[in-house]
């Protein structure tokens, strides 16, 4: 049985503590917002929204002839998927067509968590045009599905030479191996409106299964991963989202269709 003296002496160090915290926790959010967050911010910090990589999905396609094409999407509404249109898109006798078979590949930290039929859209694979990108529509969301999975689509004309980006895809060789995996993978902007103007150009570490991956600019989408400037560099050509709205915008606007951004 517990004494009065060591209750009352237990009660008071509880009573000191519950003030030390009421006192000091909003003294602590005074400095950091009044003073601390300001400095931090002319200092060039900046506060970015959480990347969540679940987002970034595996596309595979099957093709009549019985070939295959892998790469990398990501989600720009809880059913739609962007990528790039060559990862969708076969050459044939009657031009370059999009596949009737492609599967979306959701994983969550590494492990598969569903797999959803997905269909064309809207897009292009036109190289004359420099347009390379598809918009797919999955049949449903994945059942583990959070609205932060969704990335936000930002403007490409708001990134300059020089800037930071990440890019956020699968490896393909783990695809071939049967393990997909995620990379992140960091960049600047190396080159823009200069060999081709509708295309940037990204100084970055380019591999296969890049394709369709996210290129990232404080947290939103700039634009869409499609090849490598040349076979022996390591700069990525990237799809500026303002070129493919400019294509696509309309469409999904006259569909009613809501993407983050648009």
């Amino acid at each position: 049985m517990v004494g009065f003296p060591a209750l009352y002496r237990a009660t008071a160090r509880l009573i000191r503590k519950t003030a030390r915290i009421v006192f000091w926790v909003p003294w602590s959010v005074a400095l950091f917002t009044g003073i601390l967050l300001p400095i931090f911010l002319l200092l060039g910090w900046e506060i970015r929204p959480p990347t969540n990589e679940n987002g970034v999905v595996l596309v595979m396609a099957d093709f009549v002839d019985g070939s295959g094409k892998a790469g990398t999407g990501f989600l720009v509404s809880p059913t739609l998927i962007m990528t790039a249109g060559h990862v969708v898109c076969e050459d044939s006798e009657l031009g370059r067509t999009p596949s009737r078979d492609i599967d979306i590949v959701f994983f969550d930290q590494g492990r598969r968590t569903d797999t959803i039929s997905a269909t064309w859209y809207i897009g292009t694979w036109e190289e004359s045009l420099s347009m390379d990108y598809a918009i797919l529509e999955i049949e449903e969301k994945p059942k583990s599905f959070k609205d932060k999975w969704v990335f936000p689509i930002g403007d490409s004309e708001d990134v300059q030479v020089g800037d930071k980006v990440e890019c956020i895809g699968f490896l393909g060789k783990t695809i071939d191996s049967g393990k997909p995996e995620r990379q992140k993978f960091s960049g600047e902007i190396s080159m823009k409106d200069g060999v081709n103007p509708a295309r940037i150009g990204v100084n970055m570490q380019v591999v296969g299964g890049m394709s369709g991956a996210p290129v990232l600019y404080k947290g939103k989408v700039i634009g869409v991963a499609t090849s490598k400037y040349e076979e022996s560099s390591g700069i990525m050509y990237v799809l500026p989202t303002r070129k493919i709205l400019k294509y696509a915008g309309d469409t999904l606007n006259e569909e009613g269709i809501d993407i983050p951004g648009i």
